[in-house]
C-alpha cells in the first residue's frame, strides 16, 4: 500500500519533471534512457506523437532536466525513491541497451 508521503512525491516529482524538462507528461513515458550527469537528468525520449514517418518515428530526442529545483534543493533522488518503492519499472541508464531497438 503507498503511503501519502510515497504518493506526493511522485506526484511533485513528475511534475517538475514535466515543468523543468519541458516535457508534457506523455513524453515522462517515453523515456527510453537517462541517467544523472553532474547536476542535470539525461537521456533520450523515443517517438514524437507527431512523427509522420518511420524514421522521424524511431529518432531518439534528447532530454535535460536540472535535478535542483529553484530553491537549490535535490528532487529527483525523491523521486526516484518513491518509484522504486512503489514498484514501477526504472528507467534504463544510459549505459543500458535494453530499450535499443532490434534487442
Amino acid at each position: 500500500m503507498p503511503s501519502p508521503t510515497m504518493v506526493c512525491w511522485l506526484a511533485a516529482g513528475l511534475c517538475l519533471l514535466c515543468c523543468m524538462g519541458g516535457l508534457r507528461c506523455s513524453d515522462a513515458s517515453r523515456i527510453r534512457h537517462a541517467g544523472v550527469v553532474g547536476r542535470f537528468y539525461e537521456g533520450a525520449l523515443s517517438r514524437t506523437k507527431t512523427a509522420r514517418s518511420k524514421e522521424r518515428a524511431t529518432v531518439f530526442i534528447p532530454m535535460v532536466v536540472p535535478t535542483f529545483g529553484l530553491l537549490g534543493k535535490p528532487w529527483l533522488i525523491e523521486f526516484l525513491k518513491a518509484r522504486h518503492e512503489a514498484g514501477l519499472v526504472p528507467v534504463p541508464t544510459l549505459c543500458s541497451r535494453a530499450h535499443d531497438w532490434g534487442s
